[in-house]
């Protein structure tokens, strides 16, 4: 039995009337419970609690309850989470305002660059950014009083990605080779754990002076073995691979020499978790998004099961027809699977006007995809905020990855994703 109570200062109770109990997280924090019952001070706008029963029992769903807070006003108050300084690596933006005074709610106008944002019915607003700074700003009127507040939110495209350290650093007396070279990866790191027998990673290899080295310059061995390896693709921005592995723990050598002769080697170790056939080895968040148009999210950010040896080009046609849509792509969902378009009646119908005028003839309300709008347009994919260089054919993800679809006016620069698109080396 589960009873639910939102008391009027903003405490949520939360009872479960079992002899077990259950694990219970606030906004990703597990709670702390007497005798059953939590009591939590929740924060403005949205609080998610979840309910997690399968150590006890593997069957059970997890649970999940959304609470949105909005406190009461002295006079007339515009509340937020914008900061007056914000830099973020991702175009995709979200955020919460409203305003109210004491006596309710007063409608407020938000622009961002100048253009107007509409928000859902709890106050979030999906936008897209631009690179650089992006002006937001927040007006309330309530006819006795008006409040106008503004935030710069600073969209930096995110580059970075993670040092793979090296397995064979110079031992006493000896000097290091400043000439080596050097590989960093978004996805790869010692003592990884995975669930199911696929990875997909990508690194990028360069020599001493910053030049990107391609794959004939690399030395992959799995386990002791260049079997279980494949090539997925390789271009002048980065290169990605397969691996399929063994369960329990593995051993991922790599091996990287420049033109000149000098070299260095890394080991990576990965325990893979076997799973029962059917059963899935964990979720991932999907969304479709084309904020570039100005609309966020056509199908907001929604947890997905994943299954072992399952690419994403099934996981996104399940997504897809549960969420009404039908769609047009080339290649097969096994292999070379590209999405050229969406379709659903009405799907642009609450485009904003000024772009309706200044793209008529160039696009469909019943539909979204390839070349709508500009000559490079289309659909794109991010994992976790990094843009791979191969297709959804290509991309098995793991437990807890961030994937969004993403439409594009300007082959990938608009949405943070234009390396994706480098070409071959």
């Amino acid at each position: 039995m589960l009873e639910r109570d939102l008391l009027n200062r903003g405490r949520f109770v939360y009872y479960m009337g079992t002899e077990h109990p259950a694990k219970v997280t606030m906004n990703g924090k597990e709670l702390e419970s007497s005798n059953f019952n939590y009591q939590v001070e929740l924060r403005e706008g949205e609080n998610v609690f979840k309910v997690d029963g399968t150590s006890v029992n593997r069957d059970m769903e997890v649970e999940t309850y959304v609470i949105y807070y909005y406190a009461p006003a002295e006079g007339l108050e515009i509340r937020t989470d914008l900061e007056p300084e914000m830099k973020v690596s991702d175009p995709s933006f979200e955020f919460y305002a409203y305003a109210r005074d004491s006596q309710s709610m007063v409608k407020l106008e938000v622009s961002v660059n100048g253009r107007p944002a509409e928000a859902n019915k709890n106050h979030y607003y999906s936008v897209g950014l631009q690179a650089n700074d992006n002006s937001i700003v927040l007006t309330a009127d309530n006819g006795v009083d008006r409040k106008v507040q503004e935030y710069i939110v600073t969209y930096e495209p995110k580059n970075a990605s993670n040092p793979v350290e090296d397995d064979d650093p110079p031992g006493p007396g000896e000097e290091e080779d400043v000439y080596a070279p050097s590989i960093t990866s978004p996805d790869l790191y010692d003592g990884m754990k995975v669930k199911g027998s696929t990875l997909v990673f990508t690194i990028k290899a360069v020599d001493y002076q910053g030049k990107k080295l391609s794959s004939g310059y690399l030395t992959l061995k799995l386990n002791g073995y260049s079997s279980g390896i494949s090539l997925v693709w390789d271009d002048n921005t980065k290169t990605s691979y397969r691996l399929k592995l063994n369960t329990g723990e593995n051993e991922l050598a790599i091996k990287v020499t420049d033109p000149e002769g000098h070299s260095k080697s890394f080991l990576i170790h990965i325990t893979s978790e076997a799973v029962a056939e059917g059963t899935p080895i964990g979720r991932a968040r999907f969304s479709i998004d084309a904020s570039v148009l100005g609309m966020g999210f056509l199908v907001p950010p929604t947890d997905v099961d994943l299954y072992d040896g399952e690419n994403i080009a099934y996981v996104l046609d399940r997504f897809l027809k549960e969420n009404g849509f039908t769609y047009n792509s080339t290649g097969t969902l096994a292999t070379g699977f590209y999405l050229a378009r969406i379709n659903k009646k009405g799907l642009l119908s609450s485009l904003d006007a000024g772009m309706k005028e200044q793209y008529a003839g160039s696009y469909s309300e019943d539909g979204l995809g390839e070349f709508d709008f500009t000559n490079g347009s289309g659909w794109m994919y991010s994992v976790n905020g990094d843009f791979p260089n191969y297709g959804f054919s290509d991309c098995y993800p793991q437990n807890g990855a961030e994937l969004r679809i993403q439409f594009t006016l300007n082959y990938g620069e608009d949405i943070g994703g234009g390396g994706a698109l480098g070409g071959g080396s």
